[in-house]
């Protein structure tokens, strides 16, 4: 019985281990979680180890306020997309993203970042990895 527990064990991590390894998230960004700019970029670029459908895209505020991006999503799957931001003014600003995997699974993620001497800036929150 012993046995057979450590098998279906070592199954499940295998197959979690699999899962994990499935999904694609961001691991490369022109904009930093926390960072704060002297010059706001002109664009944001980001990229993913594979192919997914970029679901979402927003830009707000530190009040909440949105930021009308001058972006279409695709209609394929892409690792890497290049999003036009607008002229921003000193202040803090936090980018949304939502993407969809081959197999489905929903990756969404929070960049926070600043312009100018804005101050408090909040953490990073989403599946952003910069070690794959």
């Amino acid at each position: 019985m012993k046995l057979l527990v450590l098998i279906v064990s070592i199954m499940t991590l295998n197959l979690t281990a699999l899962s994990v390894l499935a999904h694609s998230p961001i691991t490369r960004a022109n904009i930093e979680a926390g960072a704060q700019y002297e010059v706001a970029p002109a664009t944001f670029d980001f990229g993913f180890t594979k192919a997914v459908g970029l679901a979402k895209i927003s830009l707000k505020t530190k009040s909440g306020t949105d930021i009308s991006l001058a972006f279409e999503k695709p209609k394929t799957m892409q690792k890497a997309f290049i999003v036009p931001l607008p002229k921003l003014e000193d202040g803090h600003y936090v980018i949304n993203w939502s993407a969809v995997a081959s197999d489905g699974h929903i990756m969404k993620g929070e960049i926070s970042f600043a312009i100018g001497r804005a101050k408090v800036i909040p953490e990073q929150h989403g599946e952003v990895h910069k070690d794959h």
